[in-house]
Order: structure tokens, then sequence, then C-alpha cells
């Protein structure tokens, strides 16, 4: 809160020199917060010029060039200790490798060059330290069963973990934080699916009528996030993870800790919003309703052994409706969910 005050008061010292007609220009580089963004709308300064730092060829150019150019001193420098029958045959890394790490930088260097820290630094050989990263088994590295070496990933994205823990436990609702951050993901997903044949953009609005919430709560609790997220000016614009990595971090418990929620558990609160959504049916929620009862049927498959728990969760929901909802509507959701666990049983037994 000290931080917001001071940052007001500098932003409003800028904005009041310019009534002076002084020959000063000034740049402010910051994160997109919200005492900043709405200090310099249009409106209050109209010989503002705004430069968006986002993703870009040119960025992701620099960045392959960077590591194109460390990787190449890396090799070097197994040369220079004396070891050059340890030298990784060329090219490497490989041009899917580069890639690879390319797009999870997201068109910023601080992913790109936490793993160059890791790979050139320690008593491992490099090419092991690379591939453990990258999730690439071979004799001289032990994976998990998800492919990852979770005691590499524990060290190599320390301080980015750290960063990432940093933001999000200034946050005070972490139940609620959670659940969204995981629904963004879940659309995410859904978007790069090409077989699937419904799918949704992650709009604030939309998640406030899943989750039953206040209109205008994603915003509000997301407005401290903004190095991490893209948060629309508008509910009706959708939510993006600024970076690729974050995504890697927030699947995996041994790095995000109390902000980590399995696909299981995740599919079943899921599962349960949908449910109420279809006896609560109202023509303000139609299009989400829609939405579930197309995804239903897929929460309840990723629910795997949770899925007699998540049935009679669904079943207390139909209850609660008994109270308010119209009889119809009720058996339309009964009958809806019968239908799906028939099919989803099927697909169990198959599998």
């Amino acid at each position: 809160m000290r931080w917001r005050f001071h940052s007001r008061e500098i932003v409003q010292l800028i904005l009041g020199l310019k009534q002076h007609s002084l020959p000063l220009l000034f740049l402010i580089s910051s994160r997109p917060e919200p005492v900043i963004r709405r200090a310099f709308e249009p409106s209050s300064c109209p010989s503002l010029a705004r430069l968006p730092l986002v993703r870009s060829l040119d960025s992701d150019s620099d960045i392959r060039i960077y590591l194109r150019d460390k990787f190449s001193r890396i090799s070097r420098e197994i040369i220079d200790v004396g070891a050059p029958q340890a030298t990784p045959q060329l090219p490497w890394p490989s041009t899917d490798a580069i890639e690879k790490l390319v797009r999870k930088s997201s068109g910023h260097f601080i992913y790109a060059a936490t793993v160059i820290k890791f790979v050139q630094e320690g008593n491992t050989h490099p090419m092991d330290q690379l591939d453990a990263i990258l999730g690439i088994p071979s004799e001289f590295t032990s994976l998990s069963a998800a492919g990852k070496n979770i005691f590499t990933y524990s060290i190599a994205f320390q301080e980015l973990d750290g960063l990432y823990l940093y933001i999000l436990r200034k946050h005070q609702n972490r139940v609620e934080l959670v659940k969204i951050l995981h629904t963004i993901i879940h659309f995410q997903n859904n978007l790069n699916d090409t077989n699937r044949i419904f799918s949704h953009d992650s709009f604030p609005g939309d998640i406030e009528i899943i989750f039953n919430l206040r209109p205008g709560s994603v915003l509000i609790m997301l407005a401290g996030l903004h190095s991490i997220i893209h948060i629309p000016a508008s509910a009706n614009e959708p939510l993006r993870f600024l970076h690729a990595s974050f995504i890697d971090f927030l699947d995996d418990p041994e790095r995000s800790h109390e902000f980590y929620m399995d696909t299981s558990h995740f599919s079943a609160e899921l599962a349960c919003a949908y449910m109420r959504l279809i006896v609560a049916f109202s023509e303000s929620s139609g299009k989400m309703v829609g939405l579930a009862m197309f995804q239903l049927k897929d929460c309840l498959k990723a629910t795997a052994g949770l899925l007699p728990a998540t049935l009679e969760k669904l079943l207390n929901v139909l209850a609660q409706g008994l109270k308010s909802t119209p009889p119809c509507l009720l058996y339309v959701g009964l009958d809806f969910l019968l239908h799906n666990v028939l099919e989803v049983g099927m697909w169990m037994a198959l599998v």
C-alpha cells in the first residue's frame, strides 16, 4: 500500500509539470499497474505516448540469438577446462530444443536467462542439465513419471519460482485465486485442442458466472497480478498469461506449493460449478449453460478416482435446486447428469 501511495504521488507530480511548458520528456518504465494506467489515461494526459512491451517476432528473434550465443560459449568453456571429449556434438542444442526454449520464454528474457544460468553452473554436464529441463530422458538423467527431474526443476527455476510465489502470496483470497488461475489454464488448453468441438476463452465475466461471483470480482481479484497476467480493461476481453513458464509453474506441485491444484480436484470443482449453472438456468447465463452442457462430460472423465465423490456432490447440487428451480429444469438437469454418467462409465470401462 505504501508503494502505491508513493507511485501515485510521483505520477501526479509529473502530470502537474505539463502546465509549465518545460522542455522535459519523461520516460516511465513500469508494469501496467492500475494506479499508473489510470493516471495516464488519454483523457488526463493527451500528450502521452504509450509503448507496450508485448511479445513480437523481434523479441523472439533476440532471445533465439541470445540462446545460440550462450550455448556456443558453454561448448567452448567445456574445451577450456580440459575436457574436449565431453564437448557436445554440433549442432547443440538442436533447433527443436532452441525453439522450445524460445516459446517458453514468451518474448521475455527472464526464462531464457534462468535456463542458461542453470546449464552453465554446477558440477553436472551441461547437456544433462539441459536435457533435464527439456524433459528428455537419457541414460544420464533420471526423470519422474511426469517427464521431469523434480530435483533439477526445483534448482533450475528457484529464482523464477521465488518471483512467482512472491507475487501470488501477496494476495489475500488465495482459494478463489487458485480457482481462477486454473480456470484460465483450462480454457487456454481447450483453445489449443483442435479436437474439441466447443471451446471457450477466458473472459472475466464468464468466469464470474461459472463460480457465481459478483460482477467485477475477477478483475478486482487479479488487479495486483499485471506482471504475469494480461488483465483487460473490460470483462468482455480475455485474460492471458504473459509467460508460458507460469503455466509450467502452476502445473508442478513442487514449485507452486499452495497454488497447485491437480487436474482431478479442479475438474470436480468445475463439474459442480457447471451443474449449478445448468440447474439455475437463467437468460443471462444461457451462453455459459451451453458451455457447461458441452464440457461437463469431459470434466467427469478428468476426475478419475474422484468420480464417485464428484457424482455425490452433483446430486447435492440437484437436491439444493429443489428449493428454487422449476421441476422441469431439475428434470432436465437430472436427465443430463444420468446420460453423461452412463457415457463416462462406459468410457472408463474401455480405457
